[in-house]
């Protein structure tokens, strides 16, 4: 093959043709890489944003979880200061419906517990003259209220309590009698319809115990009533909280006199009471519980509690012994805490209850009492030791899905509570059944109660209610 040679300006021209489309070449990929740059910038953008959404997603998941695990803790906290803070009266049953919920507080290291019942009762009282009295009341056992609850954790071990609480009566069964049968319903004179029970601050630990200032329980309060048979609602060791204003009447006429004693008069289960006070418990130690209080006049108390299973077997007792010298005798307490305790120089009391694993139950209550030597500008008042017994046989049985139903049949006696030689005595029967997690009750019961005098004849009286309590 021989040798062409190109022409210069042929070689020129493939020259340029070649260097012009490399350099097209060249800006085309200058231009897709600028576009794919674009696209990866867009594309981080895009990224950095969805992490930023998932980021704040993520920390407003935690915070409603943080909200959450705070909202339970102030619950439990509630629960626990419940039940470590000192109980003036043991629960007669388990507390029923929804525990009381959290509310709006002052700061977030402040938990506020709000919660109350409304128990209204239908009381109908035959005192043997041939009428029949209808009263529709609120039933001072467990009277109708309002409570607000405050607690602060100082320590893992130091817990600061407060407690604001009223109770709204309108016609109250401890006092509701002849006197106002026909009065609409309106506030009693005695007992009035709207009263404070509890305004008190506290410290309490469960090493070092729990100390309580201000308005609130004695230490003896509910001492006679401890009750585990479900029934107490309904009756229970101090009869006249549910009937205390009824009288009896005369076998002879006129049957009905101004004169007639009261269920409060010559019935008491001489417990303890309510008081300004300051007022300690020991830590539990296995169930038990000592402690005493100082009230505002002198009165004191002290006294054993204790509360546990044993075998199996839920027992709960207690025993005070109460002082009242420093106070002034009178018939009637100015707010009507505990109607006629201010009679009382000495008073000791107790009660046990036992509730056995297959429903079965029992109670008994006691007590003594001293009477001042001069009380309330009457001659009328008893001078010689006063003495009372109750006790009450019950059983819980699963009828209905909604709760167990409880029975029982219950009877007692006062001596000289009002007079010298009064012996009153009761018998009768009461049910509760429950509305499980609803915080309903209801209720009914029924006593035949007699009063024997010195000197006097009096017609046997029969009561008989019926009643609902709603918590919440």
């Amino acid at each position: 093959m021989r040798n062409r040679k190109i022409p210069l300006a042929a070689a020129a021209t493939i020259g340029l043709a070649t260097f012009g489309a490399s350099g097209a070449h060249a800006q085309q990929s200058s231009a897709e890489f600028n576009r794919v740059q674009r696209l990866i910038e867009l594309q981080s953008r895009t990224l950095q944003e969805q992490a930023q959404s998932l980021n704040a997603l993520q920390a407003r998941l935690r915070q409603l979880e943080t909200e959450q695990q705070r909202n339970t803790q102030r619950v439990d906290a509630v629960v626990q200061q419940e039940r470590a803070a000192p109980r003036a009266i043991p629960a007669s049953a388990p507390a029923r419906g929804s525990p009381a919920q959290p509310v709006l507080a002052g700061g977030d290291k402040v938990r506020v517990t709000l919660s109350g019942q409304v128990n209204r009762m239908m009381l109908m009282h035959r005192d043997g003259s041939g009428k029949l009295n209808t009263y529709f009341t609120d039933n001072d056992a467990s009277s109708t209220r309002l409570r607000l609850l405050g607690a602060a954790d100082l320590s893992n071990d130091l817990t600061a309590s407060s407690a604001i609480e009223f109770d709204m009566r309108s016609n109250a069964s401890g006092s509701a009698g002849r006197a106002n049968a026909n009065n609409n319903g309106g506030g009693t004179p005695v007992n009035g319809s709207f009263r404070l029970r509890r305004a008190e601050a506290g410290l309490a630990s469960k090493e070092y115990g729990a100390v309580l200032f201000g308005r609130g329980s004695m230490f003896a309060d509910g001492i006679a009533n401890i009750d585990l048979s479900g029934t107490s609602i309904a009756l229970y060791a101090t009869g006249s909280d549910t009937y205390g204003g009824m009288s009896f009447a005369n076998k002879s006429g006129p049957h009905r006199r101004g004169s007639d004693p009261t269920m409060g008069q010559v019935f008491d289960a001489l417990s303890g009471w309510r008081d300004d006070r300051v007022r300690y418990d020991t830590p539990t130690w296995n169930g038990f519980t000592a402690g005493g209080s100082v009230a505002q006049g002198a009165a004191w108390d002290i006294g054993l509690r204790y509360a546990g299973k044993l075998d199996g077997v839920q027992v709960a007792g207690g025993i005070a012994y109460m002082n009242l010298n420093g106070q002034q005798p009178r018939n009637n307490p100015l707010d009507g805490s505990n109607p006629y305790w201010a009679r009382w120089s000495e008073k000791a009391s107790g009660s046990l209850s036992v509730l056995l694993p297959n429903g079965l139950n029992a109670t008994v209550s006691g007590g003594w009492g001293k009477h001042h030597d001069d009380c309330c500008s009457t001659t009328n008042i008893a001078t010689d030791d006063a003495g009372t017994w109750f006790t009450k046989i019950g059983y819980q049985a699963s009828i209905f899905d909604i709760g167990k139903t409880a029975f029982a049949v219950q009877g007692g006696q006062s001596f000289n509570s009002y007079q010298n030689g009064d012996i009153a005595s009761r018998v009768g029967f009461s049910v509760d059944q429950p509305i499980s997690d609803k915080g309903i009750e209801l209720y009914a019961g029924y006593e035949h109660l007699t009063l024997h005098r010195s000197g006097a004849n009096f017609d046997a009286s029969d009561v008989a209610l019926i009643g609902t309590r709603i918590q919440f």
